[in-house]
């Protein structure tokens, strides 16, 4: 396989991939990764230039990176050949990697999040144009009821029917049933995975959807990484902050991914966030009184118009690729005040 030597220094650094071991070896999470970034750019250091080690000197006199920094470095770096050879069995697998300086990275991740909550990798199977489209998030719980199943088809059928893609997150329950029913009629999803992507793509259905591009499945770590709790909460902004607008379906009052997640939208204003006006929810109804938009069953309007198409003009700017030849005089970065934090803040230095 190919990939490029600035990919790969984003692989070694911010993703666990070719088994890293040691305290020192754990890969860098996305605050951290994107100051470094930002340290390497002011120095005038490429972020290749770390896997060849003829800026380790520059390193230490430019940045002043901490004995513990330096060691992390080294140790991901070290992982060069382990690491061309694991991305190369994975794209047997038909896994393959895209990098936040990648153009295929997903636009609405970059145009809604600040640029340190942003991924620095995504590990994905399926074609990665999907996650591009103009969608809707869905979530809900993972055993819905009768009318919450029959809810959550009605409005995935409407978004395939108006060439809309259904941005989820793969769970059993609301997830899979907004997924399976885009996917059978003719329509396209984008699932943000906290189970790990090496399991759920060996599945017959979802690897035929991935190779017919039907489904994209993306995972912000390695393809082996084991679910946790906690990372099931954290993609849940990925999810929201891809669709032109939120459909929350069913949410527990005051707990759960759904109800969080949709909070978290609408008080972050990632995206419309429309709440399905049960009133055998109490849920559903605190997330109406925080702000949520209540909704019934889909009706005759187009989604997208209910939705809104986002604007093209004014508001946060998107955080493009960085353009390290040639910066930017002013940045989405700059913009959000994130470069005020250094990386003595998060003890590096």
């Amino acid at each position: 396989m190919e990939i490029s030597e600035r990919d790969l220094c984003v692989v070694l650094l911010a993703s666990a991939l070719a088994d890293p071991e040691g305290e020192q070896s754990r890969p860098l999470t996305a605050r951290p990764f994107h100051l470094l970034m930002a340290e390497l750019k002011n120095a005038g250091i490429m972020p290749e230039d770390l896997l060849s080690g003829s800026e380790e000197e520059n390193l230490v006199r430019d940045l002043n990176l901490s004995a513990d920094a330096q060691g992390r470095i080294r140790l991901l770096s070290a992982r060069k050949d382990s690491a061309v050879k694991a991305l190369g069995n994975l794209e047997d697998r038909g896994i393959h990697v895209m990098t936040v300086f990648d153009p295929e990275y997903p636009r609405m991740l970059r145009r809604k999040l600040r640029e340190t909550q942003l991924p620095p990798l995504f590990f994905y199977a399926g074609d990665p144009k999907l996650a591009g489209m103009a969608g809707i998030a869905v979530t809900g719980l993972r055993q819905p009821d009768a009318a919450g199943r029959d809810f959550t088809e009605k409005l995935a059928e409407k978004a395939a029917e108006e060439g809309l893609a259904i941005y989820s997150g793969g769970a059993r329950g609301t997830d899979q049933i907004a997924e399976k029913t885009a996917a059978g009629k003719g329509g396209v999803y984008v699932s943000y995975l906290a189970e790990p992507l090496s399991i759920q793509i060996r599945k017959q259905e979802l690897r035929q959807d991935a190779e017919a591009g039907r489904g994209l499945f993306l995972s912000d770590a390695a393809p082996d990484t084991p679910f946790t709790a906690g990372r099931a909460l954290g993609r849940n902004k990925y999810i929201y902050a891809s669709g032109i607008a939120a459909f929350a379906v069913e949410a527990s009052l005051g707990k759960g991914g759904t109800f969080n997640g949709a909070l978290y939208s609408i008080a972050h204003r990632l995206t419309k966030t429309f709440i399905w006006d049960n009133k055998d929810f109490p849920g559903n109804q605190e997330l109406i009184r925080r702000g949520g938009i209540p909704c019934g069953f889909p009706d005759e309007r187009p989604l997208a118009d209910l939705c809104g198409r986002p604007k093209q003009q004014g508001g946060k700017k998107e955080a493009e690729p960085a353009d390290w030849e040639n910066p930017p005089e002013e940045s989405a970065a700059d913009e959000a005040g994130w470069h005020q934090m250094s990386l003595k803040d998060l003890g590096m230095i």
